[in-house]
């Protein structure tokens, strides 16, 4: 038996293909017309407005499914074998942080009103992506089965069997994707220096066993109590193969923030060019308290000035 199915879904903001910043004197991140729209603005105490910094996103995908299963009659035994494939495919594009975002706070780092750091064009952080991270996605899974169902008699019955399932990490077509590798302590490309073309090796031991019994108590065929246990294995899910596409250079992800002699502005929220070497934070603290102490009546009694507290012991 061959099984063919294909599901597409999407998901796009409200200005697809319509630069709202154009219009408004914002820049565009992306060079795609799929991406243009509206940056994301947020001000505390008003509501959010933009599109939706996740999307657009769209999937494709193809599942091709070729299974076959044999049942075999013997005596008291009921033997049954099966296989079963899986070959998926999908294409994607997720485009997320394309438009960018923007922040204005009340916090005392301009004017202290959100409003009015939005109205003199100084946000307090923004952030963005550049992306290029176009998916194309395979995967392959197969499995097989062997089960003996035995009648022992007219009121139990009993099963054993064993399932082996091996699935293969979803990999790019062509490898465009990129993981960290604990050894170099850097992101490098899948398939290269001994780095599997999923992100994971194959796992190859999952093997299922499974037991089962039916049982018909007393001369009554009205009640069965039915037990089993097994091991069930999940196929993997693509989004572990997604994930590999969410790493520089294909996604670069970056935040901004203003600096003495380098405010963010409308003009230029994501800029080119941000200053890396910085100095790190610096708080200056001051206190100053004084003690006395002091006997009475045989104990001892200590004060201190500022935060209060006494502690007296006896002799």
């Amino acid at each position: 038996r061959v099984v063919f199915s294909r599901v597409s879904t999407g998901v796009f903001h409200q200005n697809f293909g319509n630069s709202l910043n154009s219009t408004v004197g914002l820049p565009e991140m992306s060079t795609n017309p799929r991406d243009f729209g509206l940056s994301f603005i947020k001000v505390t105490g008003y509501s959010p407005i933009g599109d939706e910094f996740n999307n657009p996103q769209h999937s494709a995908t193809n599942l091709l499914q070729v299974l076959n299963s044999l049942s075999l009659v013997r005596g008291r035994h009921l033997l049954k074998a099966g296989f079963d494939a899986h070959f998926t495919r999908q294409k994607a594009f997720r485009d997320v942080q394309s438009r960018g975002f923007l922040t204005f706070t009340s916090q005392p780092y301009f004017t202290g009103h959100a409003l009015a750091d939005l109205l003199l064009g100084l946000p307090l952080m923004t952030g963005g992506a550049t992306l290029d991270n176009r998916q194309q996605l395979r995967t392959e899974s197969f499995n097989a089965f062997v089960q003996d169902e035995i009648r022992l008699n007219s009121s139990l019955t009993v099963s054993a069997g064993v399932r082996y399932e091996v699935t293969s990490p979803p990999v790019d077509t062509n490898d465009r994707a990129n993981v960290f590798d604990p050894a170099s302590q850097g992101i490098v490309q899948v398939g290269t220096g001994g780095v599997p073309r999923g992100g994971y090796a194959t796992d190859y031991n999952n093997i299922a066993p499974r037991i089962g019994f039916a049982w018909t108590p007393g001369m009554s065929n009205n009640t069965v109590v039915r037990g089993g246990y097994g091991i069930y294995y999940n196929r993997s899910a693509l989004a572990p193969g997604e994930g590999l596409y969410f790493n520089p250079p294909f996604f670069d992800f970056n935040l901004w923030y203003p600096l003495p002699g380098a405010p963010l502005t409308l003009a230029n929220p994501f800029p080119a060019q941000f200053p890396k070497n910085t100095m790190a934070a610096a708080v200056e603290r001051w206190r100053t308290a004084t003690n006395r102490q002091s006997t009475v009546a045989g104990s001892e009694l200590r004060r201190l000035k500022g935060p209060q507290f006494a502690h007296r012991a006896r002799h």
